[in-house]
Formats: C-alpha cells, structure tokens, sequence
C-alpha cells in the first residue's frame, strides 16, 4: 500500500475516535431518564396522600392527590410552601436531558460525517481544500461550544438529580466546580474563535528594502518577473532566517505593517548562493504568483495555523481536572479535523512546489534549481549554531554580523559529507510544508550525485548578495534587534 494511501486511511479512522464522545450524553441522559421514571412511579404510589423526595414523605395540597405528576407541578400553587417545590424542580429538570443529549449525539456525528466525507474531497484540489477547510472550521468551532455547554448542563442536572434522590441534598461545591469549569472552557473556545477572524498575517524579523535603496535587486526581480509573466511583489524585505518565501498575508515587520504581494530574502543564504541560484529560487517563488498560489496561502495556512495555535492554548487552558474534563472533547473535536484535512493540505503543498520547481527549472535550469535545494537542505541547519552562539551573548556586541557569522560557519562545514543524509532535513517555513528533497530532485531529474560538486560551491566568486547595496548596515541593524531568546 502506498503511503500516501495508508496516512489517508489512517486519518479516516482516527474520526471514528470521535465516538467516545457520545458516551457522556447518553450515560446522563439514560440517567436522568431513570430518575424521571423514579418520580413518576413515586407520585402514582403515593399520590392519594404523599410524594417522596429522597425518602422523606411530602403532603400534598387539595386536589393534587388524583393528578399526574406533570399536571401537578404544572398547576399554579406548586410553591416550596406547598411541599411539591422540589419535587417538581426535580421533575423540571429531567425534562432537559433528552433534548440536550440527542444535540450532542447529533453534533458528534455531524462533525464524524462531515470530516470523513470532506477529508476525502479536499484531496482532490487546493480550490475544494479552501471551501471545506475555512468554514468547516469555523462550523466546527461553533459545533464544539455548543457541544460543551449542552455536556456541562446534562452532568450537571445528572449529578443534582441522582444526589437529590439518594440523599434528599445537593452538593454545591461539586455543582459549582463544573460549571465554573464549563463556562470557563466556553469562553476559552470562544476566544479561540474569535482569533481565527481576520486578514492572516504574519510576523518576521526583517526590514523593507525599498526599490530608491537597493534599485539593483529591484530592477533583477521586476525583470525577472516580466520574463516569466509573473507579477512581481509590492515590497522585498530581507531578514536572518534561511528561506525565501513569497506571500500575500498581511507581514508585521521592523518597517511596520505591510500589505500585498511580500517577498522574503535571507541575506545570509544570499551570501553563499551563486547569480544563477538566486535567480532561479526568485523564479520559483515568483511562480507561486503566477500560479495564484499566494492568494491561496494567504487565505488558507494562516487560519491553518492559527487553528493549530488555538489547540495549544485550549491545552494551556487544561489546568485543573474539571477544566481538562471540560475541554478534552474540544481539543480532540479541533485535533481530529486537523488530522482530517492534512493528507490534503500536504498533497496540495506538494504539487504547488514540483509546479513552481518546473518552472524554475524550464526559466533558468534544473542544476541550478537542484543546486539550490541542496544547498538550503544542507546548510540551513546550521543557522541554529549562529543563533546558538548570539543567545549566549545575550546582547551582541557593536557591529556584529549574524550574516557574516552563518558565512563563516558554512565555509568551515563545507565538506562531502554536510551533504549526506538531506532528505531529513526540512527547510524553515512560516506557512506551509515541502516535499522531500529526494522526490524534488528527482522531478527535476537531475539525481543528487550530479548536483553534489555545485551544492559544494559556498565561496562564489560573485555572490548574490552583492546586489544588496546596503547588506552590511542591513545585516549588524538585524543582529542587532533579533531577539535571540526564540531560537
């Protein structure tokens, strides 16, 4: 079996995970059904004279005697004082545990169907992927609060039920601690909903490199562009990290708030990338523009990951055992529909990035694209020594260069064997995911063995950061505000 068909089965199982959740409404409604049953036969046995409520006989008033139960507490003089007042609560309240459990049996088999039929579906394209996701996202979120809130409210009826009838009390600090907890895990979930809305955005480490300051790489991109037929961006920031990756979410940078089509360049990978590299991982962003994959990005892995973050925080959330009871089903609900949707999100990523390989191979040449990859796969990795080093300087001293340092760090480790064992070793991201560098290299046909000597070439002769003109003051004003602690 494929494995791309044995993640997909396996993530149509673990939906079935989901069936457990039904195990609370049920348990509670079949047992507030019993009690109802319980004081039904109590008032018919005793109903010429007395009730009993946990135990304790009840005088009736005048006329009550040859009435239902239900007409009984329905009439007009039930009051405490009449002593039918806490029977007939009691009887009240059974009446809310059918209708609350079959919404959380309807909800869980709901959200079962609808993850295993639009899983299966999403996979066919990016286009059904966005319709599903998005909005089953939020149905989802809104399915889980109501979910919850309908388990609070039955256990808590469940419990006062079956302490009022077996001991004539309540608990009150049991009762409390529940439903502080439910609403305390709603208004968590309703927190998490509400950080879904919104433009996605996201937050780099870099600075804006206007065209009137670096007109070289601008006019080298623009043409670029033109070439292809692409669209070329509205703003190129340069930050530490080593990727490139374009993108139309909103990007929080050092420069402020920016809007449209943004490109990111890594100045330390431009130091040890050659002219025709840089151009050609340029083309293969630019076609993701071509190709409308940025609109798609920015619409679809923001609330990807922000989803994500919300499961994390409802974790954070879990700090107590009634608080971890309360929020269990939720984290399981949002996990599952991620799970659900990520062979998808993963075959859609895949076939975005062979697509815009290609047509960086077919504008500037497979070497060169094959040369690149290797190159990000081999030496990106060692940024976190770099990162490593200024963390334990805690402030980097005046006129220090994380650039220059990852230069001379790469030009150290720039031997056969940095290039073994690549296929492990996945390129940062601020998004989404890539293929295996084997499965990339071998679209472009050009087999690692053959690309080795060029991803070996580290100290080029012309490099591609010369055409930042001001890379020096850009580069020691980053090392200089990073904050060196996330690393």
């Amino acid at each position: 079996m494929a494995s791309g068909t044995r993640s997909g089965l396996l993530a149509d199982i673990r939906v079935f995970a989901l069936l457990p959740l039904m195990i609370v409404p049920l348990v509670s409604w079949f047992a507030i059904d019993g009690i109802r049953g319980a004081l039904e036969e109590q008032w018919a046995n005793g109903g010429r004279a007395s009730a009993l409520v946990g135990g304790a006989p009840v005088p009736l008033a005048q006329g009550q005697a040859h009435t239902s139960l239900q007409a009984a507490c329905a009439a007009s003089n039930v009051t405490v004082a009449t002593g039918l007042g806490t029977l007939c609560a009691n009887y009240q309240i059974t009446s809310i545990g059918k209708p609350l459990a079959i919404v959380s049996v309807a909800i869980t088999v709901g959200l079962i169907g609808y993850m295993l039929i639009a899983g299966l579906v999403a996979r066919v394209g990016r286009i059904l992927l966005l319709i599903l996701f998005v909005p089953g996202l939020y149905l989802t979120m809104a399915g889980v609060i109501v979910l919850v809130a309908s388990n609070v409210l039955l256990l808590l009826a469940a419990l006062q039920l079956v302490f009022s009838q077996a001991t004539g009390y309540i608990l009150p600090f049991l009762l409390l601690a529940i439903g502080g907890a439910g609403l305390v895990g709603i208004i968590a979930l309703i927190r998490a909903c509400l950080s879904f809305l919104g433009h996605g955005a996201c937050v780099e480490s870099a600075l804006v490199l206007p065209p009137a300051e670096e007109p070289e790489l601008w006019g080298f991109v623009r043409n670029l562009a033109a070439r292809m037929g692409a669209k070329p961006p509205d703003h190129i920031v340069g930050g530490l990290e080593p990727n490139f990756y374009v993108t139309e979410a909103h990007v929080y940078c050092y420069s402020g708030m920016l809007r449209g089509r943004t490109m990111y360049v890594s100045l330390p990978l431009c130091r040890i990338l050659t002219m025709p590299e840089f151009e050609a991982v340029l083309c293969h962003e630019l076609a993701h523009y071509k190709g409308l994959d940025t609109r798609f990005s920015g619409l679809f892995y923001p609330v990807y990951a922000r989803a994500g973050f919300a499961l994390r925080t409802l974790g954070a959330e879990s700090d107590s055992i009634a608080s971890e009871i309360v929020l269990f089903p939720a984290r399981l609900i949002i996990q599952t529909f991620l799970d659900s949707f990520a062979l998808a999100e993963s075959r859609v990523g895949r076939r975005r990035e062979l697509a815009a390989d290609r047509v960086a191979s077919q504008m500037i040449g497979g070497r060169h694209v094959g040369s690149v990859l290797m190159k990000f796969h081999a030496y990106s990795r060692l940024w976190k020594r770099v990162a490593g080093s200024l963390r334990q300087t805690h402030e980097p001293p005046p006129g220090s260069n994380a650039s220059r340092m990852f230069e001379s760090v790469v030009l150290t480790a720039t031997r056969p064997e940095i290039l073994e064992n690549l296929d492990g070793q996945e390129p940062p991201h601020p998004t989404d995911t890539h293929p295996p560098l084997s499965e990339r290299l071998r679209a472009l046909q050009h087999p690692l063995e053959d690309l080795a000597a060029w991803a070996l070439v580290t100290a080029p002769s012309e490099p591609a950061v010369n055409l930042i003109s001001h890379r020096e003051a850009l580069e020691q004003h980053l090392t200089q505000h990073e904050n060196w602690l996330r690393f």
